[in-house]
Order: C-alpha cells, then structure tokens, then sequence
C-alpha cells in the first residue's frame, strides 16, 4: 500500500518491512533531513495508513507542538537530557552544540540546540501513533527526546532513548 508525500514524495509501505525515507524540507528556516519510518503493520490497515498520511501533512505545524511540548513539559526527562550532555561533551562541544558555557545550559539552550531528526508511525490497538525523534545539532550524540502524539498529533509523553 502506498500514498503520496509532500515531503517524502511516494511512500510505498510494504507488508513485511513498512517504510523508510528520507528527505530534505525546511523548518523554521532551516534545512533538515528527516527520516520518515511507517511500521509494516500499517501496510495491511489501509484506511489507517491513509489517517496517518493525513496526519503527516503538515510536518511544520506538528513540530511546533512536539518542540512546545518539549519546552514546557514538567517532565524532568527534558532537563535530565540536557544534564547529560553537559557533563558528557567536551568544553569544545558544548559551546558549538548550546552556545553558552557548561553551567549555562538550561531549558531555552537545549530548545535551540535539538531538531527533528525522525518521525515514526506505528500500530497500537486500532489506532496509529506519531513519534517525532528530536537530536543534537550538530549531530554529535545518538541520544534522542522522543515525543509521543497518539494519533491526533497532540504531544502526550517524552522519553529519552538511543
């Protein structure tokens, strides 16, 4: 089963391995490679997969709402993130990832230092969710804040993952 992409182009979604691409499109001016993942169990849920299609087709709008999320979120998943990476990166890394010195990173640095970097689409139950996988910029840690959209692409939880 496949669909048609502004971004992606066509998305042929296949029943025993899904589908992956990447492309390039541009967010809040700037330039980013996304990859987009399609679980194979989609494959076989066609009115499903043409939901989460139509889910997808304002990636712009539904970064905004993950990177809002992630900023305002209690959750101390955010600032454990970016606790890590201060004391994991070198002096060198820190200033070119976060623009500021090691005990000056905070919330607002770590919002201007992640990007989308994927976006995955998933079977659960009888609905489809949208994760969207933000990174590091530049891409030095393979570390990534996962936020998790349900199908209506509101932002519900964060997770840290690798």
């Amino acid at each position: 089963m496949n669909f048609t992409h502004s971004i992606w182009g066509e998305v042929d979604v296949k029943a025993r391995s899904g589908a992956y691409c990447t492309a390039k499109t541009t967010i809040a001016g700037e330039e980013l490679a996304i990859s987009l993942f399609i679980s194979a169990q989609l494959a076989e849920k066609g009115a499903l997969l043409k939901a989460a299609s139509e889910a997808l087709t304002d990636i712009v709008a539904l970064e905004k709402q993950a990177r809002a999320f992630l900023a305002k979120t209690d959750d101390s998943t955010v600032d454990d993130f970016g606790a890590f990476h201060a004391a994991e990166l070198s002096d060198g890394q820190i200033e070119k990832v976060f623009g500021v010195g090691r005990d000056q990173i905070k919330r607002e640095q770590l919002m201007k230092a992640v990007r989308l970097h994927s976006i995955a689409v998933n079977l659960k139950g009888e609905k489809f969710t949208l994760t969207f996988d933000f990174k590091l910029t530049p891409n030095i840690s393979d570390q990534i804040l996962a936020i998790a959209m349900g199908d209506t692409g509101v932002p519900t939880k964060v997770s840290w993952e690798s």
